[in-house]
């Protein structure tokens, strides 16, 4: 994913590789200089770019491998103090995947909204 949209001061481009569950799973193990030496040839191969790599990072979400979500076992959409001050929210909450992170986020925001009106 390109996060250039995201961010329009960056200078060079700026991309985002997001493995699959599945992959995580396979090689929950890797050395992150390894990942991020694949990532590199998988984008490489797939967008015909061979372009000097400025920095490179990477991060494995070896916490999302829930097998029931919290809204499963709570019907909740986040954790929140009772002051509702602060709140706990993440991919964890609807599922496992990047888009439950996105979803879970986005119930959270509409709902500060709602109290701040």
């Amino acid at each position: 994913m390109n996060q250039n949209i995201k961010f329009n001061e960056l200078s060079h481009d700026c991309w985002v590789l997001n493995m699959s569950s599945e992959y995580t799973k396979n090689n929950i193990d890797i050395d992150k200089t390894e990942l991020e030496k694949y990532a590199q040839s998988i984008f490489e191969e797939t967008f015909d770019i061979k372009n000097e790599i400025s920095f490179i990072k990477s991060h494995r979400w070896l916490y999302a491998q829930t097998k029931l979500s919290y809204n499963t076992i709570s019907k909740k959409n986040w954790i929140n103090s009772k002051d509702n001050k602060i709140f706990l929210s993440g991919d964890w909450v609807l599922g496992k995947s990047l888009s439950d992170a996105w979803d879970a986020g986005e119930k959270l925001s509409h709902y500060i909204k709602i109290l701040s009106v």
